[in-house]
């Protein structure tokens, strides 16, 4: 899911590169948080809460207790207000979490007939990815708030299936990051592999840390 820099209704647009030292950015991840600390030492990540169209309100009304916030693209244009975009972040650079804008149905395991009904609305090369991306969190053994990423690719043309995948420093370091590519029938090995490399790479020392 692509992120971008809002800003309050009355300022002129800008990036978080410009943003004066101090400037407090509001973010409702650690794993955001953790990017920002990394990527601009200068700014200071802030939690926030509420839907979009709150956080928006309490934005311009001065009491987000940020001066600018990080939001999904996705959410502001649902509400018709993607003109308030200042910066839209490279999702290269801001991975996104595991299974971001994937919406799921959760079924009984032992009811055949609901996962029959609900087999006709599911989209399978997003199966693919999500199986991938949510295989990472479990080799990480993490949750929603654990500070890392996971991003997989499918090419319809090869079927092949590429994971990219990041466990982030709460503290600001550096981040660990792993990728893996395989067939689409072993996407979740595939993600499991991205994990694992993880793992190795000493991210269960981030994953300790708590933000």
């Amino acid at each position: 899911m692509i992120r971008e820099l809002v800003l309050p209704a009355d300022q002129p647009p800008t990036t978080l590169a410009e943003l004066p030292p101090g400037t407090r950015v509001g973010t409702s991840a650690p794993r955001r948080a953790a990017l920002l600390k990394a990527l601009y030492p200068k700014l200071t990540p802030v939690p926030i809460r509420g839907n979009a169209d709150s956080r928006l309100t309490a934005l311009d009304e001065d009491r987000l207790g940020a001066g600018v916030m990080i939001a999904a693209l996705a959410g502001l244009r649902r509400l018709g207000l993607a003109r308030r975009v200042s910066e839209i972040l490279d999702p290269t650079v801001w991975l996104p979490a595991a299974g971001a804008g994937i919406v799921v149905i959760e079924h009984r395991t032992a009811d055949p007939d609901v996962a029959q009904l609900l087999d006709a609305v599911t989209h399978p090369p997003t199966r693919i990815l999500l199986d991938a991306e949510r295989a990472v969190l479990s080799a990480l053994e993490g949750g929603c708030l654990t500070a890392a990423s996971a991003h997989a690719v499918l090419d319809p043309d090869t079927g092949l299936v590429t994971v990219h995948a990041a466990v982030l420093d709460p503290a600001g370091g550096p981040a660990l990051r792993s990728s893996a590519h395989g067939p689409s029938d072993h996407a979740a090995d595939i993600g499991r592999q991205a994990g694992r490399a993880l793992l190795e790479a000493g991210a269960a020392r981030l994953l300790a840390v708590t933000p």
